[in-house]
């Protein structure tokens, strides 16, 4: 199992790593200056390291649960029990689709096109693109479990039209309502801002709360972090792998040094045991240049 810490402990670390004892802040410049950083040296490290303990199996769906909070529109389709439905017309609440034919109607998985996108806001991660492996993505079964092949069929769909996500077609005429996927979740992001009470978050929104960040997942129940129960999670922890502690101390000590040539011995440091963790896992060698991080999007 991944060893995995949780924002502020790894905060704490960073803070230890640049001569600080006291406790770590929780919101104010400083500490949107330390997130920062920490995101910064996140973000290389996962452009560079594909180790195998990242990857992740889970079964998901062709489209979103149904539950009785969102406002569903004509046309939108959902999974309830193990089937497809489509809403024939604005429906909200209410029972579910088997047992309101009114306004739903079953849609055989044959005549789906069926396709798992990259940020499905009813899942708890999001999937790195540069972390998928077409020819074993998909299986009819949890493959870690069983001797199941992977779905060969997969492929990329490209954007939604008018914008939105790349997605991932499975497809085949033996693909199951619910498949299992192989993946590398994309780059996790911390917040050192704490969590409110009574604040009104927003999907992605990002918070600290009892020591780890909290990414929001679903707006719609977004109470406290941690507490209550929903058919759709509202908050996501966020949790770092462990083994990438050291490698982000580095990085925040060379980010924050003052002394040129102290920063450029840091920065050198934190590129070779970059290039050893990238050889260990990868198998490879070569040179990151820092200004990488240049290149990367929120």
């Amino acid at each position: 199992m991944l060893e995995t810490i949780g924002a502020e402990h790894l905060a704490r670390r960073c803070q230890v790593a640049l001569g600080y004892t006291a406790g770590v802040p929780q919101g104010g410049l400083y500490a949107e200056r330390l997130a920062d950083t920490i995101n910064d040296a996140l973000k290389i490290i996962y452009a560079r390291v594909k180790a195998p303990q990242l990857r992740l199996f889970e079964k998901r769906t062709f489209r979103p649960p149904w539950d009785a909070v969102t406002a569903w529109q004509i046309g939108h389709e959902c999974y309830f029990g193990g089937k497809y439905y489509a809403a024939k017309e604005a429906v909200s609440g209410g029972l579910p689709p088997p047992e309101n034919p009114e306004a739903w109607v079953e849609k055989p998985l044959g005549d789906m096109v069926k396709f798992i996108a990259l940020d499905q806001p009813w899942e708890l991660h999001e999937i790195d693109p540069a972390g998928v492996d077409l020819k074993a993505f998909a299986f009819a079964k949890d493959p870690r479990m069983s001797d199941a092949a992977p779905i060969t069929a997969c492929a990329w769909m490209g954007d939604y039209p008018g914008g939105g996500t790349t997605r991932i077609l499975v497809s085949g005429e033996a693909v199951p309502p619910e498949v299992w996927v192989c993946f590398q979740p994309k780059t996790p992001k911390i917040s050192l801002e704490p969590w409110k009470s009574g604040q009104e978050y927003y999907f992605n929104d990002r918070v600290l709360h009892n020591g780890d960040t909290w990414r929001c997942v679903n707006a719609q129940n977004a109470g406290e972090p941690g507490t209550g129960e929903s058919v759709r999670t509202p908050w996501e922890r966020v949790r770092i792998p462990d083994m990438f502690t050291g490698l982000i101390r580095t990085y925040v000590r060379s980010a924050f040094m003052e002394d040129e040539q102290g920063r450029a011995q840091m920065e050198r440091r934190f590129d070779q045991e970059l290039e050893d963790l990238a050889h260990l896992y990868n198998g490879d060698t070569g040179h990151v240049d820092m200004a990488v991080i240049d290149g990367f999007e929120d």
